[in-house]
């Protein structure tokens, strides 16, 4: 059994950053709209959040010794140039993995595995002959079916996507406000000015992916796909922030995002924090994975195969800022390249690298080759 009961969706190290004493930080509550002052050993931890065996959390300890530090100097440095490469990936697996690791990705997975069971695995087995004769359909529909460690392949499918982030160009955005930014329960963000249909295109290969990472109340980590856009730079991979419209919006990514709390740092900026979420909360939506049907075909034999696409709705709110324009060129190319990807299969989206996607798909199949051998060990 693990020793350490409260375990962290997000780790203390980061919440350190967002305190003035290294001990508490200030929470807001969505569900009352009031904030409190609480210890960082409490924020964002649930008992045996990941689970009882402790080697899992283990894991996640020995990552967050490795990226601590790089974070650390970051914020000290304020200058990206400085990282060695295994710093950068550091920080990348940083990004990847605390995106994985929260209590809104854990009832996301969740609400996948119940969709993947409701729309594919129950209609098998009431197609299924030897099934048919000792169940009802209604004693199927009434069975719940879960996946309780696919929360942790997860994890693996994260770890092994790392690499995903390499051709995106790392910024640091310096706040010179007197606007604070904010952090939440959720504070790794995917935004995008591009859209296919209903796809707001935030995985890791998607075209024109921004991914928004406070760090302190002065500091965000941006990873963005230079070539879809036109970048304000004050220096090489950083922009300085004066103006307090983006500063808000940037914030108002922690809000639409976040799943209970926001965090931030100083009892005065409480007031803005809550004209900041009345503004905008009216836009925020539940995270949902939807399936449409694309195209409905009949076989020779009689058979009926269907197309179906799925994507999350509210996991891009297409947030714009004053220092990121759309690329005239990349935006003409992004647009042929989806009519023809389309025309040819309606539920492909154009990634952004496809020697990336091809070494991603190759680590894919290998994680779920080793996770079928170890499931046959343990039976």
């Amino acid at each position: 059994m693990a020793d350490n009961k409260k375990q962290h969706y997000v780790p203390q190290f980061y919440l350190r950053n967002f305190s003035n004493d290294g001990k508490q930080i200030f929470v807001y509550h969505l569900a009352s709209q009031t904030y409190i002052l609480s210890p960082i050993a409490s924020t964002c931890q649930e008992k045996y959040f990941y689970d009882i065996d402790p080697e899992f959390e283990k894991i996640l300890n020995q990552l967050e010794t490795r990226q601590a530090p790089v974070i650390k100097k970051i914020i000290e440095l304020q200058n990206l140039e400085t990282l060695t490469a295994d710093e950068l990936y550091d920080l990348m697996a940083f990004l990847v993995i605390q995106d994985t690791r929260t209590k809104d990705a854990r009832i996301l997975v969740n609400k996948h595995v119940e969709l993947f069971v409701s729309q594919y695995i129950k209609p098998m087995m009431k197609a299924d002959n030897e099934l048919k004769k000792k169940y009802t359909p209604e004693y199927i529909d009434s069975l719940k079916i879960t996946m309780p460690n696919f929360y942790k392949f997860t994890f693996g499918v994260a770890l092994s996507s790392i690499e995903a982030l390499s051709d995106l160009l790392p910024v640091l955005i310096v706040n010179k406000t007197s606007k604070p930014f904010i952090s939440s329960d959720s504070p790794v963000i995917k935004n995008n000015y591009y859209i296919v249909g209903k796809n707001g295109l935030t995985g890791v290969l998607s075209p024109g992916l921004q991914i928004f990472c406070p760090l302190t109340e002065k500091i965000v980590i941006l990873f963005i796909h230079h070539g879809a856009y036109n970048i304000q730079f004050t220096q090489k991979m950083m922009i300085e922030l004066t103006n307090e419209k983006d500063v808000d919006k940037i914030n108002e990514l922690q809000i639409l995002h976040c799943l209970n709390i926001l965090l931030f740092t100083n009892d005065t900026d409480s007031g803005y924090l809550h004209r900041l979420f009345l503004n905008c909360s009216k836009r925020k939506i539940n995270k949902e994975y939807v399936t449409e049907l694309v195209q409905r075909t009949k076989t020779s034999d009689g058979r009926i195969n269907e197309l179906v696409k799925e994507y999350t709705e509210g996991l891009n709110y297409y947030i714009h800022f004053s220092f990121i324009a759309k690329s005239h060129e990349y935006s003409r190319w992004f647009r042929m390249s989806c009519k023809e990807t389309l025309k040819k299969l309606p539920i492909v989206i154009p990634t952004r690298n496809r020697e990336l996607a091809r070494y991603l798909d190759d680590n894919l199949k290998s994680l779920i080759e080793n996770a079928q051998k170890n499931a046959k060990k343990s039976k």
